[in-house]
C-alpha cells in the first residue's frame, strides 16, 4: 500500500522533485528518531544535516528557476546580405 501511494504521489510532482525526496528520507529518519526515540547525533552528523537541509531547499526552489532562452528569429548575416 505504501509503494502505491508513494508512486502515485511522485507521478503528480514536477520532474526535479523525486531526487530531492531521496535526499529528504535520511533527514526524516533523523527527525523521527530524535522525536519518537529520544536519539541524538554527534556533532559531525549534525553538520551533515545542516548542509543537507539547505541543499534540499535550494534544489526545490531556486534550482528550478533557471530557464534557457531560445531565439525565435534567426539574425540577419553581417553586412546586410540575405541568403535566398
Amino acid at each position: 500500500m505504501a509503494f502505491v501511494l508513494w508512486f502515485n504521489g511522485i507521478r503528480c510532482l514536477p520532474t526535479q522533485a523525486p531526487p530531492l525526496l531521496g535526499l529528504a528520507a535520511p533527514v526524516t529518519g533523523v527527525a523521527l528518531g530524535s522525536i519518537a526515540l529520544d536519539q541524538s547525533l554527534p556533532p559531525v552528523q549534525l553538520v551533515g544535516l545542516a548542509v543537507t537541509l539547505p541543499a534540499i531547499a535550494y534544489g526545490s526552489t531556486f534550482g528550478s528557476v533557471v530557464k534557457l532562452s531560445i531565439p525565435t528569429k534567426v539574425p540577419a548575416p553581417a553586412g546586410g546580405v540575405r541568403m535566398p
